[in-house]
């Protein structure tokens, strides 16, 4: 996948004064959308929305930072697997590469009983304080750039809505969601086991209904709000917080 800048951390084992070998395995990461229980594409599908809203979409495109993958009881475990992500669906035109989903292979990461997965959603202060002009095109922050606000994009969900459920869907949604405030640290707990006989991979599948709709019945509405480039900081920081619970890990 070729929005991806990743990290190989060498880790060296010593016994003695002779180097001891370090057993290692490629990981394979996979970043999938749904919205609900339907894959995600983009123009073609109808996805029915909250008070007989239907919707389309063109983009949802996220950054992942500074994945980590960690043991919690151990010392000098951490490894880092990716520093900045730009995990873009914009191109799932069919169920088939929704269902395929988004792959890139971590190489040579040492075999281990690790426990724990840290990673921000959005880019993390240290980049968000640098511009494109920093980076080589292709790069995942080459673009994404708020000049005014001198900070990147940090998410985007933008698409067509039906506001009336009659076919017309004419209503245009932008929204764009960046500065630092909008950053969230996240930290997955669980097995990820990553061994030579069995090599972890892992799936982050983001459900943009649960990005759209919180836990308590409320919901965004675009009959009301339609576009908004961060300007309702309330509304950034629900679509932030959402973004966290919309994720969900499985290997």
């Amino acid at each position: 996948m070729k929005y991806l800048t990743l990290l190989a951390v060498v880790f060296l084992l010593w016994n003695c004064t002779e180097e001891a070998a370090v057993e290692k395995a490629d990981i394979t990461l996979t970043f999938k959308g749904v919205f609900d229980d339907q894959p995600l594409t983009m123009l073609s599908d109808v996805y029915s929305y909250e008070d007989d809203m239907k919707l389309k979409f063109q983009l949802i495109q996220y950054y992942l930072s500074d994945l980590v993958l960690d043991q919690s009881n151990a010392i000098e475990s951490a490894h880092q697997l990716v520093d900045i992500a730009s995990i873009n669906f914009g191109e799932m035109y069919s169920e088939n590469l929704a269902l395929e989903g988004l792959q890139v292979t971590i190489p040579d990461i040492p075999v281990g009983n690790y426990d724990r997965l840290r990673y921000g959603l959005g880019v993390a202060p240290d980049f968000n304080a640098t511009g494109p002009a920093d980076y080589e095109i292709g790069h995942p922050l080459s673009d994404n750039y708020w000049s005014w606000a001198m900070g990147y994009v940090f998410f985007k969900i933008e698409g067509n809505a039906d506001l009336e459920g009659q076919g017309d869907f004419s209503e245009k949604l932008t929204f764009h969601i960046g500065t630092n405030e909008m950053y969230r640290s996240v930290t997955a707990t669980g097995n990820f086991e990553h061994s030579l006989d069995r090599p972890l991979a892992l799936t982050f599948e983001l459900d943009v209904y649960r990005l759209l709709v919180d836990g308590e019945g409320e919901y965004l509405n675009f009959r009301e709000t339609p576009i908004d480039h961060t300007n309702n900081r309330v509304l950034g920081n629900k679509l932030a917080d959402n973004l966290v619970e919309a994720i969900q890990i499985y290997r």
